[in-house]
């Protein structure tokens, strides 16, 4: 029978002819809209006799997606509902859901000393006209820098010890190739790589240190900002929230090619810019349906790869081929 959908109007017959109209549900991307979808679910599923057999989701309306098709009937889809609720309402600060990688907590500590530094700098210059040394990327306000010394160094430290006590199984895991599945895909996400900088001097930085080089003795702060930037090509890791999301207490990508539900997780490949989709068996497909080599993934890193955005989140090596949020 048709269901009436929450405006009070009768919703559309997929497949006219078919005695069993299959629901679809596609859900968006973005942290609030996630937060929007998990109430407009529940009223869906309480209301409405929701209960989809076809599900399409990008960026954080994969987690959502993916939680629920794990299961083909409502009972079991409404729990996964209020489980993840449940763990959205625990989140209090941003850094459950984005922490930042050690070398952009150092970058932002030391900013303001560098951004004095420049400016120091701008005041000696003879001409009134010049054009200001310091670079926009470089421009603070000072406000990372509150309760350190001059130069952030106490600050640097100290958030860096806290986050990496929060850092879910990067602080248990020593070895991410040993691991396979969901464990993996955690790891992956969470790992921040210990930055070394007596001995690292690579010639392609040295134009870009050449202004700081002349104003400061700080040259392992300068090299660990940028060897770390370009080691995870991102400013965060996904942040404990993650490890709730992954615990196979909750979810068990193994249960959604099981369910019967078909799922489709959109993904960016950066190389191409082609837009791939990561079915519920974990293979890669185009916008047609047709298979993207021969491998087969565990979901958990399509869902990953759905929610990096550029930037802030490191892309997902899946075959050779980096991929990204998914819009």
């Amino acid at each position: 029978m048709d269901l009436s959908s929450w405006f009070g109007l009768h919703s559309l017959r997929l497949g006219r002819g078919s005695r069993t109209p299959r629901q679809g549900l596609v859900l968006a991307g973005g942290g609030a809209r996630a937060s929007f979808q998990i109430g407009a679910l529940s009223y869906l599923y309480d209301r409405c006799a929701m209960n989809p057999s076809v599900i399409s989701a990008t960026s954080a309306g994969s987690i959502v997606g993916s939680a629920l098709a794990q299961w083909p009937d409502v009972a079991h889809q409404r729990q996964a509902l209020r489980d993840l609720e449940t763990m959205w309402l625990a989140m209090q600060q941003p850094e459950d859901m984005f922490t930042p990688r050690a070398w952009y907590t150092r970058f932002e500590a030391m900013a303001p000393h560098w951004s004095k530094l420049f400016e120091k700098e701008q005041k000696k210059q003879s001409s009134p006209n010049r054009r200001s040394l310091l670079p926009r990327w470089l421009a603070g306000n000072g406000s990372h820098g509150a309760g350190s010394d001059e130069r952030g160094q106490d600050v640097t430290a100290d958030a860096t010890a806290s986050r990496a006590g929060t850092s879910g199984a990067a602080d248990i895991v020593e070895d991410e190739q040993e691991l396979t599945g969901q464990a993996a895909t955690l790891a992956l996400a969470t790992s921040d790589e210990t930055i070394k900088t007596a001995s690292w001097t690579p010639t392609a930085t040295v134009q870009a240190l050449s202004i700081l080089s002349r104003l400061t003795r700080d040259g392992s702060d300068i090299a660990g900002v940028l060897r770390g930037a370009d080691q995870t090509s991102s400013t965060h890791r996904a942040g404990p929230i993650l490890a709730k999301l992954l615990d196979r207490e909750f979810f068990r990508a193994e249960m959604v090619s099981s369910s019967g539900i078909k799922l489709r997780i959109a993904t960016v490949a950066l190389e191409s810019g082609q837009l791939r989709y990561m079915t519920e068996q974990g293979i890669l497909v185009d916008r047609n349906d047709d298979p993207i080599g021969s491998s087969t993934f565990d979901l958990s890193k399509g869902v990953l790869a759905s929610c990096s955005i550029p930037g802030v989140f490191r892309p997902v090596d899946l075959d050779g081929e980096h991929y990204v949020d998914g819009g």
